[in-house]
C-alpha cells in the first residue's frame, strides 16, 4: 500500500483519522486491502467470519467504514455475523471514569458508524468499555471492574491479552501490559469480579 503506508507498517493513528475525516486516503488501496483480508480469512477459515472490528478503532472511521460495508455487503455472511461498534453513551463513560477522554474521542470520530451499519443490515453491539492506559502496574483487575459499570443491553469489552515477545516490541508500543492482562483472564480473581458485577460472559451474537 504505497499510499497509506509508503514505509511498510500501518501509519501514525492521527493521520489515518485525519485523512479519512478529510476522505483523502486512497480509496482503492484501502479496498483493495479490505477485500484481501476477508478472502484471506475466507481461504484459510473455509468460511467468511461471524465478526469484524479493526486496529485502533479504523472499522469505524469515515471513508474506511464505506468501504468495510460495501465490502461485507459482497459475502454470504454468517447467520449471527457482527460487527463492533466502539462507541458508547456519555453518561456510561463518565461513569467508568476510566481513560474517559480516549473513550470520547473514539465515540465522536465513530458517532456515523452504528447507523449506517444497521442500514446495511449488520448486527452491531450495544455498550462498548476497555479503554486502558496501558500500564503494566497490576491495576487492570480494578480498570476492568470499572468496564462493567454503566453497561449496555449488548455489552463488549475490549481487551488485549498476549504473551510479551521480542517480536511484539519490534511491532509496538502497547507490550508489556498485555501479560497483565492475560493473567487476570486466566485468574480465579476474573470469575470474582463478574460475580461482584452480576455479570456473565456470552459468546452468542450480542443482537441476541
Amino acid at each position: 500500500m504505497p499510499g497509506f503506508a509508503p514505509l511498510g507498517h500501518f501509519p501514525p493513528l492521527a493521520q489515518v483519522i485525519k485523512g479519512s475525516i478529510l476522505r483523502t486516503l486512497p480509496e482503492q488501496e484501502i479496498r483493495a486491502e479490505i477485500a484481501a483480508q476477508l478472502a484471506t480469512f475466507i481461504r484459510y477459515w473455509g468460511g467468511p467470519p461471524d465478526f469484524v472490528d479493526g486496529h485502533q478503532h479504523v472499522q469505524g472511521l469515515p471513508q474506511i467504514s464505506d468501504y468495510l460495508l460495501e465490502e461485507l455487503a459482497k459475502h454470504q455472511l454468517p447467520k449471527g455475523f457482527w460487527l463492533r461498534h466502539s462507541a458508547d453513551h456519555l453518561t456510561s463513560i463518565l461513569a467508568r471514569k476510566m481513560e474517559w477522554p480516549k473513550a470520547l474521542i473514539v465515540t465522536s470520530l465513530t458517532a456515523s458508524f452504528a447507523r449506517k451499519a444497521k442500514q446495511a443490515g449488520f448486527a452491531l453491539n450495544n455498550g462498548f468499555a476497555g479503554f486502558s492506559s496501558f500500564k503494566a502496574d497490576g491495576s487492570y483487575a480494578k480498570g476492568f471492574a470499572s468496564y462493567l459499570k454503566s453497561p449496555g443491553p449488548q455489552h463488549l469489552i475490549m481487551c488485549h491479552p498476549g504473551i510479551p515477545d521480542d517480536a511484539l516490541r519490534s511491532l509496538e508500543d502497547v507490550v508489556e501490559s498485555r501479560q497483565q492482562e492475560l493473567d487476570f483472564l486466566l485468574s480465579p480473581q476474573f470469575e470474582t469480579v463478574l460475580q461482584k458485577a452480576d455479570a456473565e460472559l456470552k459468546t452468542k451474537n450480542p443482537a441476541h
